[in-house]
């Protein structure tokens, strides 16, 4: 099975919002990403084949950073 980090991240923050009775409207707020960057990283090892790996780096909202 592979991870999904955005669901994941957003599962995280359905847990933390109840911890602290965060109000739903700033939560669905928080939620929407505002950007990402996907990149792709090449490794090249001795005597193996090459390994892609996709990177990525959201931001769900420019208020948290």
């Amino acid at each position: 099975m592979l991870l999904n980090p955005n669901e994941s991240s957003k599962e995280k923050m359905d847990i933390a919002a109840e911890l602290i009775n965060l109000h739903s409207n700033t939560l669905e707020y928080l939620k929407k990403t505002e950007r990402a960057l996907i990149n792709s990283i090449s490794i090249i090892k001795f005597n193996d084949p090459v390994n892609i790996f996709k990177c990525y780096l959201v931001h769900h909202s420019i208020l948290r950073s």
